[in-house]
């Protein structure tokens, strides 16, 4: 018959390390998602078990319109706006659209970034079974 002993230092050991190693797993498979991120350059934020990314349109001249024409009226709904803004609004949102469309581009990229976790993740098991053996 088999007969277990309880190591109590072990089993607290071995919990730790795994908590420890899922956070650092977590994170580290959220960089590999950021890193092509920036390499296509978008600006990036982390959190933990997800990332984001962006392109920067504040500095472009009818984004900043846009801003403008809309700070005063943040208050009320879009319906009570005047008629004047509101196309002047839409005429700016038509040019902005145009400029930075949702293209074949930006969905390859997306790929791409939606890739990169996995293969972080793939290359660092990759790693440790290397330094296992």
């Amino acid at each position: 018959m088999l007969r277990f002993k309880i190591i109590p230092r072990f089993i607290i050991a071995i919990f730790l390390s795994f908590m420890l190693f899922t956070v650092i797993g977590t994170l580290s498979h959220e960089w590999g998602h950021i890193a092509v991120a920036n390499y296509f350059g978008y600006n990036t934020t982390l959190n933990y078990g997800s990332m984001g990314y962006s392109q920067d349109f504040s500095e472009d001249q009818e984004v900043q319109a846009i801003k403008r024409l809309s700070e005063p009226y943040g208050d009320l709904d879009y319906d009570e706006w005047p008629e004047d803004v509101k196309i002047k609004l839409q005429a700016l949102d038509k040019i902005v659209m145009e400029r930075y469309p949702y293209n074949e581009t930006y969905k390859l990229h997306d790929k791409f970034i939606t890739l990169g976790g996995p293969a972080q993740t793939l290359l660092t098991s990759g790693i440790g079974i290397l330094l296992l053996f």
